[in-house]
């Protein structure tokens, strides 16, 4: 059941560069982290909020999370590249002391280690469009049996438009903006050549936003809300009952 690693050859070594075919990569990432911090200001205080992040890669979403005060993280990828870019990124946090544990670790199987209602959020960014729609049907089983309740699922992702013209549309823009790996500065081209193949082959796997409500809702969550759309990139929001 396990997904594909993806990370594993250029894409994965040269991670970092991605942000250069996103114009709004920052952006992006700092909504994913505003969106936690303000439910974390809600969550049992005094207490440790102990939040799940599925598919670190470098630790750019990491960073942003722990800079939200009283929060635990374990953050989980099952590729070993991406790991050490993480714990190498993230060598000035306190990795083992209560604030950060990073983990190469299959997701879902992770998550089958954790008892019932133990974690306060689930937070994920570019990573949960990898899995495979079987694999990623029972992921969010786990992830609503992990979850306490009123928890949160938040995930910034690629997520298609339900409407297959305006999908098109988004691809299409997406995959222009990678031929800034061309440029002279840069001279990547086989960047532009990976990262092209790469979200052709998300096709794939990809899931739509009624695709995404509905798989939330069918395990019990709530208030599902789409808060952010930039091209292909969206985030969403769910409660756990």
């Amino acid at each position: 059941m396990n997904h594909a690693t993806r990370f594993s050859g250029k894409i994965g070594e040269d991670y970092a560069l991605f942000m250069l075919a996103v114009p709004h990569h920052e952006e992006f990432q700092d909504s994913v982290a505003a969106i936690l911090k303000n439910y974390c200001q809600n969550v049992h205080a005094g207490k440790p909020v102990v939040v799940v992040e599925v598919g670190c890669g470098t630790g750019y979403t990491t960073r942003r999370i722990l800079q939200i005060s009283s929060v635990r993280v374990v953050a989980v990828d099952n590729e070993e590249q991406m790991i050490s870019q993480t714990r190498r990124n993230l060598s000035d946090n306190s990795e083992g002391e209560g604030s950060l544990e990073v983990l190469c670790a299959d997701a879902l199987e992770y998550l089958k280690t954790l008892p019932e209602n133990s974690i306060d959020a689930l937070v994920s960014a570019y990573a949960i469009h990898n899995f495979t729609p079987l694999y990623r049907k029972t992921f969010f089983e786990e992830v609503a049996r992990v979850l306490r309740e009123g928890a949160f699922f938040i995930n910034g992702d690629k997520y298609a438009r339900d409407d297959c013209a305006s999908h098109k549309r988004d691809l299409d823009e997406q995959i222009a903006r990678l031929q800034v790996f061309r440029e002279p500065h840069i001279d990547r081209p086989d960047l532009t050549i990976e990262w092209t193949k790469h979200y052709l082959e998300d096709e794939l796997t990809r899931i739509t936003e009624s695709e995404q409500r509905e798989l939330l809702e069918s395990c019990g969550f709530t208030e599902v809300k789409y808060v952010y759309r930039k091209g292909m990139d969206a985030i969403v929001i769910a409660q756990k009952n």
